[in-house]
């Protein structure tokens, strides 16, 4: 199915898995697939959807309010049957539009057919009628003397940079494929400029393809190979960051230290996203550092306010994301004794990122849900029933306010 995909179809498949283990769901569904299709951004399907209004940002609002957060998602994240018969859908579309690809305005048009999926419901919910969109993409595609080639007319927009990298990636996944097992890591040293993050989005993307094409044995070696890099490049950073009782501990701050230090040197690579705002490895250097400011101040909000005013950039849809996969990875080395102080420490930075006025509001609400929510796995009523309710009392005004 995947072999007339071209390389932004296929992003957009790897983003929409990427969005389904972001809010823990065990299945890529329509919901997921229109997110991907947003955040490509540089094709026609990206477009016409931004001509529409329709954003990242409340796109995901919209799909939060419909599924909600899962219990968490495996390592192969399946496609439903819905997900399925829009990619079905696309390919049709292609051929009667006697496209020899598909791309991303074909996989829109397959999503507008699917009408039961929740992707039509989200785009309703923000003002856009389905019919119409179809005939904006028809029309684009027209405008474009599109209709008498075989494939998608190059865009001027896109970053040839992001594009060599995502064949880079595809072509070492490749070569990994065909490599004699045993000592993948040390053939992946030659690549060293391509380990990074959009590498694991894509060896997860290519791996779940895989198992849906009955090929188990392919996806559980590069599932098993993402694993092994990212255990490689994290672990000497995944360091505990707890909030002190009294004075500074001189020895935390070190390890707070270590790890900035760390992150800092690590080279800033490109970003597959092509979004506007830092990388994911920029957006962790600066949890490192806020947390340290946060740690040294004591939470101290005529401290932490001027530093966050300083980075405001930072602030952005990345932050969730990064804040829970850092906590999630803290509390997997933690013991039971430990890890009220690491609530204390992320209720701290939500509280006070919840509070700053500064910045896009709506960003910093979600990063304070994101922080109480990690909180709320963390702490129960049995064990701490006051700590439990003034998290729960924060939730619940956080999500008034949002």
């Amino acid at each position: 199915m995947f072999e007339r995909f071209t390389e932004k179809a296929i992003k957009v498949v790897m983003l929409a898995q990427d969005e389904a283990h972001r809010l823990s769901h065990r299945e890529v569904t329509t919901l997921q697939l229109l997110l991907g299709l947003i955040r490509e951004e540089t094709g026609v399907a990206a477009k016409v959807l931004k001509t529409a209004r329709v954003n990242l940002e409340n796109a995901r609002l919209e799909v939060e309010k419909i599924q909600g957060r899962g219990l968490g998602s495996g390592s192969d994240i399946p496609f439903n049957n819905h997900t399925r018969q829009v990619f079905e859908f696309s390919l049709a579309e292609a051929d009667q539009l006697k496209h020899s690809e598909v791309d991303t305005e074909h996989l829109l048009l397959g999503l507008l057919r699917q009408t039961e999926g929740g992707a039509i419901v989200v785009l309703q919910n923000l003002g856009v009628d389905p019919s119409k969109l179809r005939e904006q993409i028809l029309q684009m595609l027209e405008d474009k003397g599109d209709q008498n080639k075989a494939h998608f007319l190059p865009n001027t927009n896109t970053n040839p940079n992001e594009t060599n990298h995502i064949k880079a990636y595809l072509t070492l996944i490749q070569k990994l494929l065909n490599h004699p097992d045993g000592s993948e890591v040390e053939f992946l040293n030659n690549y060293a400029d391509l380990i990074d993050s959009g590498l694991m989005i894509a060896l997860e993307g290519v791996a779940s393809i895989l198992a849906q094409q009955g090929d188990q044995k392919g996806a559980s070696y590069l599932q098993a190979i993402a694993v092994q890099l990212t255990k490689k490049d994290t672990a000497s950073i995944n360091k505990a960051v707890l909030m002190p009782d009294s004075l500074p501990n001189i020895e935390l701050v070190e390890a707070v230290a270590e790890a900035q230090n760390i992150t800092n040197q690590q080279e800033q690579l490109e970003q597959i996203t092509n979004v506007n705002y830092p990388t994911i490895e920029a957006t962790q250097n600066f949890l490192f550092q806020l947390l340290r400011v946060i740690f040294e101040s004591k939470a101290d909000s005529k401290v932490v306010y001027p530093f966050l005013e300083e980075n405001l950039d930072k602030l952005n849809e990345r932050f969730p994301e990064v804040l829970r996969d850092w906590a999630t990875a803290q509390l997997s080395k933690l013991g039971e004794e430990q890890k009220p102080k690491l609530a204390k420490t992320i209720t701290a930075l939500s509280t006070l990122i919840r509070k700053f006025e500064l910045g896009d509001r709506a960003t910093n609400l979600e990063i304070a849900l994101t922080g109480y929510e990690i909180v709320d796995n963390i702490v129960t009523e049995a064990e701490d029933s006051i700590g439990w309710a003034a998290n729960q009392n924060c939730l619940g005004l956080t999500y008034l306010e949002r």
